[in-house]
């Protein structure tokens, strides 16, 4: 059982590995931009619309989505300085183990929030690679690092979970 184990989290890595380098390639225009409604506009009943729903805001994050039986998926978006943030949004089971890669055309910083209210992160790169604590939707809130140059651009957030 254990060497089935070993193979297994060996095969993994490798498809981490494999997933980081093909990231520049990898980044697509679908999941850039922002979809917006009008705020405080009157509707035809003549009562106000609901608030905006910025898509990578805080109350709009981005979904990442698995294909069935995949064990890894994507999302792209664009940042377009150091205080501007994105967020997206996984689904995941208590349990399982889950990498989460970000790459950006610069420094960036990643932090996960899980359904239980703990968090974790760091600097870009390999921002997480544990065991999910809570089964439920984990939050990413992705940002440019302050720690290096400002920069302007797309920004990748894949997740394996196994």
């Amino acid at each position: 059982m254990r060497s089935i184990l070993r193979s297994r989290a060996a095969t993994v890595l490798v498809l981490v590995a494999l997933l980081a380098a093909a990231l520049p390639s990898a980044v697509s225009a679908g999941g850039v931009g922002a979809a917006r409604t009008t705020a405080g506009a009157a509707g035809p009943s003549g009562r106000a619309t609901a608030a905006p729903c910025v898509r990578g805001s805080k109350a709009c994050p981005i979904r990442i989505v698995f294909r069935r039986g995949a064990y890894t998926a994507q999302a792209t978006s664009r940042l377009a300085n150091q205080s501007q943030e994105r967020w997206f949004a996984v689904k995941a089971t208590k349990g399982q183990t889950m990498v989460v890669v970000i790459d950006g055309k610069g420094a960036t910083g990643g932090t996960l929030y899980f359904p239980n209210g703990t968090q974790d992160g760091g600097p870009g790169g390999r921002v997480f690679d544990g065991e999910v604590p809570a089964s439920g939707v984990t939050k990413i809130r992705v940002t440019e690092s302050l720690m290096a140059e400002p920069w302007t651009g797309p920004v990748t957030v894949v997740v394996l979970i196994y």
